[in-house]
């Protein structure tokens, strides 16, 4: 179908020119400005979602009508799109609640796999275990390799295809091998990344809970809104309060360390 790349109005096939601007239209809007469809329904739905977003400070986000329809379509930026997601998910609100083409695979926005973030000395770990664990079993494939050459292990098998068997033995210990040396270099290089990740995380850390409470918190709160309404308040405050003193983080870095404040917070009881 085709779009107007300047009013992002999407036209029934056959129409060239937006109407309301005048601008040819082109198959696919540009990636440039980073927007992205997360909702296709009907104006109630499509508005009750856009307004959500409008209160959580998504003033970016836009409301499209597919010219020719009765479907509207609910855009935000890519780099907000987890966001809008998880408010849907807090109000139930069903971003598939109509397909625009039915012939065609729905989008799913609401994918019950989390991309959650794995801090650096998690990943560095991870290496150092894949690469021992690598190099032991390259290490006993080769000994078995070797005493089979030696003959102290006999196979009762014919003399062609016990070679076979060693040749592949011996090019799967050597595969094992070098994956294991390629994980301890791989955690080598990411343990400079950890340590510093570590120790901004700790600072991070100890700064927030010296320094804010739930008072503080839910100050701009509206105590009557619902639980889940609030967590999701409490965390953007939250989010704004450390991006004011230590800037833009990595998104994924700084919810996962958000969830381990919010628990401190409000589950643990440590703070009142």
């Amino acid at each position: 179908m085709p779009w107007c790349p300047r009013c992002r109005t999407e036209y029934m096939a056959g129409v060239i020119i937006c109407s309301e601007c005048g601008a040819e239209l082109v198959e696919e809007l540009p990636n440039s400005d980073g927007m992205k469809v997360i909702m296709i329904a009907n104006l109630e739905e499509a508005k009750r979602y856009y307004d959500l977003l409008k209160s959580f400070d998504m003033t970016d986000a836009k409301l499209v009508r597919k010219r020719g329809t009765e479907l509207y379509h609910v855009i935000v930026p890519e780099e907000k799109v987890e966001k809008a997601k998880k408010l849907a998910m807090i109000q139930k609100i069903n971003l598939k609640t109509i397909q625009e083409e039915p012939e065609e695979e729905p989008i799913n926005l609401l994918d019950s796999q989390n991309h959650v973030y794995v801090h650096h000395s998690e990943k560095h770990s991870e290496l150092l275990s894949s690469g021992y664990s690598l190099l032991i079993a390259g290490g006993v494939g080769l000994v078995f390799v070797l005493l089979c050459q030696l003959h102290v292990i006999r196979l009762p098998i014919e003399p062609f295809s016990r070679l076979v068997m060693e040749i592949v033995l011996a090019v799967l210990t050597l595969v094992f091998i070098g994956a294991g040396f390629y994980c301890l270099a791989s955690a080598k290089s990411i343990k400079k990344l950890a340590t510093k990740e570590d120790k901004l995380t700790s600072d991070i850390t100890y700064w927030f809970k010296i320094s804010f409470d739930t008072y503080v918190i839910d100050t701009d709160i509206d105590e009557k809104l619902s639980e889940e309404i609030k967590y999701f308040k409490r965390c953007e405050a939250m989010k704004r309060i450390i991006k004011q003193t230590y800037g833009e983080l990595n998104e994924g870095y700084l919810d996962r360390l958000i969830d381990e404040l919010y628990q401190y917070l409000y589950e643990d009881g440590e703070i009142n």
